[in-house]
């Protein structure tokens, strides 16, 4: 559906007005040049925009007016000079879309940003908690809309750890299905997904992510515990075929390694103790099996399936955010055997 705006602005015969305006998901700038029509108004029709966006009214010489412009809606602005100064009347179905826009961005989202920026990751999830829940009140869809994918996109942006991402995620997650807006829906997954796999990408030779995890007695273990040996995560579920028939390669890479600088750890995520505990007495893993009860690892190592691996260097170092499986033992131990060989050097 098109965006029609009329404007009548009363100015020179040689004037040309335009709309500056920005596509939000390609971050194209766009100009569009208003038709000068016989009465002296000016008149526009976007045809081929598809996503609500924020765009400047303005002249050759000077800026007359930000307005939130919306596929389907119209706006028809009056300019009205008292005193030298420019006013302006705003109607049309466009005219309540485009006042809720200016309300909830100087009321709501100008404060945020300056907030946002300032706040310690712990309270950047309250404030981004909050902002959600008060977008979630606008009445007007296109502003709903157009504030969730903005607000999503600055957490994804901002995000400088997988941890934070996934943090973020969880709370956006939630108001994403609410998104009429199917370019812009479509476009928030893609960049979060992208955003997770530049931050996977650039895991390795850092430091690996913190976690404490209790085994099936409740005895709490660090991943910093193993500083000084070689560390394979085994990050699996009970409810996962492939992740259990694995437990039999990893069974025979465990022996093999008994007397070598380098532990193995299993990690259940995304399960229950319940399963968890009775898939332990079943396949009886002889080695380290943790529980992943509030989700640390599964965000913080950027879990999206099951089976995968992790492997951390001797000083704490992502060597591997996506290592071998033991079903790939050639591959698995000639890299262990790499690794060991230099950090013993």
């Amino acid at each position: 559906m098109p965006i029609t705006i009329k404007v009548n602005f009363n100015n020179s015969a040689d004037e040309i007005l335009t709309l500056n305006r920005k596509n939000i998901i390609s971050n194209k700038q766009e100009i569009d040049t208003f038709e000068r029509l016989p009465s002296g108004k000016f008149l526009l029709e976007i045809k081929n925009n598809k996503t609500p966006t924020v765009a400047l009214i303005r002249t050759v010489t000077q800026k007359l007016r930000e307005v939130f412009v919306a596929p389907g809606y119209q706006l028809i602005i009056n300019v009205i000079k008292t005193n030298g100064q420019d006013h302006f009347d705003i109607t049309g179905s466009g005219a309540e879309v485009d006042s809720a826009f200016q309300s909830f961005r100087n009321e709501k989202y100008t404060r945020f940003i300056s907030a946002f920026e300032i706040s310690s990751p712990s309270d950047r999830l309250i404030l981004f908690d909050r902002v959600l829940e008060d977008v979630d009140q606008v009445v007007q869809r296109p502003v709903k809309d157009y504030m969730f994918f903005v607000l999503m996109q600055h957490a994804i942006d901002s995000a400088k750890t997988i941890l934070a991402l996934n943090n973020h995620h969880i709370l956006f997650h939630k108001y994403l299905k609410q998104i009429a807006n199917a370019s812009l829906k479509k476009n928030t997954d893609l960049n979060y997904s992208n955003r997770l796999d530049q931050l996977i990408a650039e895991q390795t030779g850092k430091q690996a992510p913190f976690f404490s995890l209790s085994d099936s007695t409740g005895r709490a273990y660090r991943v910093t515990d193993y500083r000084g040996k070689l560390v394979y995560i085994d990050l699996w579920a009970s409810w996962c075929l492939p992740c259990r028939l694995e437990s039999r390669y990893l069974q025979k890479l465990v022996s093999k390694y008994n007397k070598r600088d380098i532990i193995f750890i299993g990690i259940a995520v995304g399960d229950n103790t319940i399963n968890w505990k009775k898939a332990l007495k079943q396949d009886r893993p002889h080695w380290l099996q943790l529980f992943d009860r509030n989700a640390v690892v599964a965000n913080a190592y950027a879990v999206k399936s099951v089976p995968r691996y992790v492997l951390i260097s001797k000083a704490g170092n992502v060597i591997d955010f996506n290592a071998p499986p033991p079903s790939q033992p050639a591959k698995l131990i000639a890299l262990i055997e790499k690794e060991l060989k230099t950090q013993d050097n």
